[in-house]
Order: structure tokens, then sequence, then C-alpha cells
């Protein structure tokens, strides 16, 4: 269940507008602690605009550094990409070159890097020029100037939107439900913590006290 954060899927859409060739990706990071729902927003903004960019959207991530390669090279197989018929035998030497050879055309597509944490990992994997745009995921604030980042810090929900979050999982309960108020309280309104809350409403509908949430 996604709820809110119109306001920043705009910003995302306004930032990584595609449509042209770049001299150098276009590149925003979605910024926040653990908790704040960056993959979800990410995975939201895929799901609203991903069909905009016509050469197709990749997923990597970029949690383990010494798994990137396989990453980017899963991009290039069957149900991808498509790069080559017998893609699965190339070395894999020969099958980053020709995920990042149709990268660097001019042809738009979207590269997610989730939870990237490394400025010499996205500069190295980036393509440098083509229609291709980066979304980063990331807990780091600071980025180096030369990379060309728009960055999107990511707060904590509004409360309107905390409330609907688990109204989702509780319908029956109302809006201005005291113990729905309580429980987003306890919780700070962090979007992760409240979607667990919400399928703990859910599966034990007996169970509304705050305090069941936040032990």
């Amino acid at each position: 269940m996604f709820v809110g954060r119109a306001a920043d899927l705009r910003a995302l859409a306004t930032a990584l507008k595609g449509g042209k060739t770049v001299a150098a990706s276009q590149t925003a990071a979605i910024i926040g602690l653990g908790g704040m729902g960056k993959t979800q927003l990410a995975s939201e903004f895929v799901h609203r605009y991903g069909s905009f960019f016509a050469g197709g959207v990749c997923w990597l991530s970029f949690a383990d550094p010494s798994a990137v390669p396989t990453e980017v090279a899963t991009c290039g197989g069957p149900g991808v990409l498509a790069l080559h018929p017998e893609f699965h035998t190339l070395p894999l030497a020969d099958q980053l070159q020709l995920v990042q050879a149709a990268w660097q055309s001019p042809l738009p597509r979207l590269l997610v890097f989730d939870n990237c944490e490394d400025e010499a990992l996205l500069a190295q994997w980036r393509p440098p020029y083509g229609g291709c745009r980066a979304l980063v995921t990331s807990r780091r604030a600071q980025w180096e100037a030369t990379l060309g980042m728009r960055a999107l810090p990511l707060g904590i929900l509004q409360r309107g939107e905390s409330l609907a979050l688990l109204r989702h999982h509780r319908p029956d309960l109302s809006v201005d439900n005291a113990d729905l108020n309580a429980i987003a309280t306890d919780l700070g309104d962090l979007p992760l913590a409240l979607h667990l809350a919400g399928s703990f409403l859910a599966r034990y509908r007996q169970a509304i006290t705050p305090a069941a949430y936040v032990g």
C-alpha cells in the first residue's frame, strides 16, 4: 500500500523527465534514514512513470558492492534488455560491455540504483552519456557536486497519510480513531513502521492498543 508523497513523485518526474539525450546521465537521489520509505517511493515512481521510458527500467541492488557487476549483467538477459540470443553463455566481461553500450545509446531508460552509498560506485556504473536516467536510493546525505545529482531528502509522513496507511489495513476504523492516532504518534509517522503496524492490525483484529506496536 502506497499513500501520500505526491509532491515527491512530481519532483522526481521533473528531475528525470526523458525524451532527449543528455551529456551526462541525469540523476536523482531519494535520501533518508532507514524506515523512511525510499525504496517504496522509487518502486511507486517506476509503477507510475516507468512506461514513459521507451527503453524500459533496470532495477539494481547496490547494497553489496561486490555483486554490482552481476546485477548489471542481469540487465542484458532475457526478460530485460535481451541484448544477445545466447547472452547467458557469454563471459561476464562481454555481458557488461553489451549492457553498458546499450545504456549509452540515445534510447531513454531508467536505471534504479537501490541502496547506493558509494560515490565511486555510482560514478563507475552510471552511464557517462546517452538516454539513461538514474534514480538512486541512499542513506548518504552528501554527494560530490561533480556528480550532478538532484537530491530529494525524504521526511516522515504527514499525519493524515499515516492514518490512511493504517486504515488501509483496517478500513473498519474511522479516520478520527484515537488509537490509530496514538499509534502514528508512537511510531513517529515512519512509513515502514506504520506498514508493519498496519499488517499487525489486520492480522490481530482484536488488538488496537498502541503499546502492542511499539514494545
